[in-house]
């Protein structure tokens, strides 16, 4: 499993906190390699991130983006959220052309069981499955 997160120091731990959560609820996966999109995630966070995922015997990369504003040709406004939340529109331009799928979570993901059924979910031809944020206000989606 190729598992993307993208945070910046601000939510380290929640996504350490995440990242637990799916290591401990996936044990019996082959392989797990978690890719973090940091924007400015310090030296020992880094640190910390990768100790955790040896801890339990995965992979983990970290893909720095440094100012994500500097990625876009064009300004915009999260409407409130971390500037962090657009790193995932740049997935296909930082995932390895070896993979060839790949699961987003968001750093405040709570896994509570085994994601096998969601990994193996045949998409056909699509590019791109995903879900409605179940917590977000409508005022937010306008």
């Amino acid at each position: 499993m190729e598992v993307f997160y993208a945070s910046d120091e601000n939510y380290v731990r929640h996504a350490a906190a995440s990242m637990v959560s799916l290591m401990d609820h996936n044990r019996k996966a082959d392989t797990i390699h978690i890719h973090m999109l940091s924007m400015g995630i310090t030296d020992e966070s880094r640190n910390a991130l990768e100790k955790l995922c040896t801890d339990y015997g995965r992979r983990f990369t970290i893909h720095e983006l440094g100012d994500i504003k500097s990625w876009f040709g064009f300004d915009f406004d999260t409407k409130g959220f971390s500037t962090s939340a657009m790193a995932r529109l740049l997935i296909a331009r930082i995932v390895p052309e070896d993979i060839d799928r790949i699961l987003y979570l968001d750093c405040d993901t709570v896994v509570t069981g085994s994601l096998e059924q969601l990994w193996a979910t045949d998409l056909s031809d699509c590019y791109l499955g995903m879900v409605v944020e179940p917590t977000i206000s409508k005022k937010r989606r306008a």
